[in-house]
């Protein structure tokens, strides 16, 4: 700064950036100038905002979190989740580009009276961490789709996946919760690709090739999670039904779903032959 930049008096903007209160303050001998470097700086915060904020609906990150997908991704974009994925590669998932669902999850929990200082439950962690659910007529919802990384087996490798979530209807009313985990080397292009409509296991055959060959899965009672029961239009703590799927084709196992049903309407049925 020149001797007597003491006197020279600041060019002021105050506003909002990345959800929080800001002020740019330049001091400048010409004070146009210094506006215009202002709405320089302005305008390039807002077209950075328009791609990473997740405090604007219609930004392309809260977009992608939303959708699932972008048709065309901007390029900034792309640059940032290729180096994202790459650093998470480098440090074995250490740093972790999906955090964010997480971090709702928890600003979600804590901010509701009376919430467990312990943190959300770990059934919450496991299948309540999402993109969005979809609501549809008939049948099912639509997906809510989103990367995460999940442990299939007994093996000690975390692979990366898909988890895709979607509300299950029957006569208009949510009857269960869905989360399907699918192996993200089984299913490349899922996250660019168009959204999911009707059935996943005719999707996964038209565009993957996997043609399930037998599932195991595993019965248990439990009550409806805090963040699942709005969702199944039940109190908090009401009785359900979990249904754990693993599901293999010719190469092994390919997805894992978690499905929460409401035990008010849902049953099994079974025929037992001698």
């Amino acid at each position: 700064m020149p001797p007597n930049s003491a006197a020279i008096a600041p060019t002021t903007w105050q506003g909002v950036a990345l959800g929080a209160d800001a002020e740019l303050r330049l001091y400048h001998p010409d004070p146009r100038a210094a506006r215009r470097l202002i709405d320089q700086a302005l305008a390039e915060l807002h077209r950075l905002e328009g791609i990473f904020s997740l405090y604007r609906d219609d930004s392309a990150l809260a977009r992608l979190n939303r959708q699932g997908y972008l048709a065309d991704p901007p390029a900034d974009l792309l640059r940032l989740l290729g180096d994202s994925l790459r650093y998470s590669r480098l440090t074995d998932g250490a740093f972790d580009p999906t955090v964010q669902p997480l971090w709702q999850l928890y600003a979600s929990h804590f901010a509701r009276p009376g919430a467990s200082a312990q943190g959300p439950s770990e059934a919450a962690q496991i299948g309540g961490v999402h993109a969005g659910e979809g609501r549809g007529e008939q049948g099912e919802g639509g997906f809510g789709v989103e990367p995460a990384r999940f442990r299939f087996g007994a093996g000690p490798r975390v692979l990366p996946v898909v988890r895709l979530r979607r509300l299950r209807l029957g006569n208009n009313a949510p009857v269960g919760i869905q989360t399907v985990h699918l192996r993200l080397d089984r299913v490349p292009g899922l996250l660019d690709g168009q959204p999911i409509v009707g059935s996943l296991y005719a999707h996964l055959r038209q565009h993957y090739g996997i043609a399930p060959l037998e599932a195991t899965e595993v019965y248990r009672v439990a009550s409806v999670a805090p963040d699942e029961a709005a969702l199944l239009d039940v109190p908090a703590g009401s009785p359900a039904f979990v249904v754990e799927r693993t599901t293999v084709d010719a190469r092994g196992p390919f997805e894992f779903t978690v499905s929460t049903m409401r035990g008010d309407r849902y049953e099994i049925r079974s025929t037992l032959r001698s």
